[in-house]
């Protein structure tokens, strides 16, 4: 069998698929059809299952602010009687952290804050630190997650 020969016999071949493709259309495309829904199906039963599965969302003791104004006065309330975390250690609301080598003052939640080595750190008040020549670090800002 020659190059020739397989050729013809794969175009016969092709031309009665191509035939019984076009005689089975609408039986082929309802086929398809079925086969999509089911697996459309099956798809939307296994995510209800992932969503029961999840713990749901519980508030307790939620108290809801009539105005946008109350909202910002608890936020400073609360601001003024937490202490801000930072590296392992507590810092009262007001203090900044200042390097016994640098100029600069931070913010106990300023990145600047993190790089300074806990043996060169000293905490002081704003004041303090203002009154001693230190200024603000560019980086640093005076409200926590700006």
């Amino acid at each position: 069998m020659n190059f020739y020969n397989l050729k013809q016999k794969v175009g016969e071949k092709s031309e009665r698929v191509r035939g019984w493709l076009l005689s089975n259309e609408k039986e082929l495309f309802y086929g398809l059809l079925l086969v999509l829904v089911t697996l459309l199906a099956f798809g939307l039963g296994r995510l209800s299952k992932i969503e029961e599965a999840q713990i749901p969302v519980r508030v307790e003791n939620a108290e809801v602010a009539s105005t946008s104004q109350e909202v910002s006065t608890a936020e400073s309330q609360i601001n003024q009687e937490t202490k801000v975390v930072a590296n392992s250690a507590e810092y009262q609301v007001g203090s900044v952290i200042v390097s016994s080598r640098g100029k600069k003052y931070h913010f106990p939640w300023c990145p600047g804050a993190k790089t300074i080595k806990v043996s060169n750190r000293i905490v002081l008040t704003e004041a303090e630190a203002k009154a001693k020549g230190y200024t603000l670090a560019s980086g640093c800002s005076s409200v926590s997650g700006e």
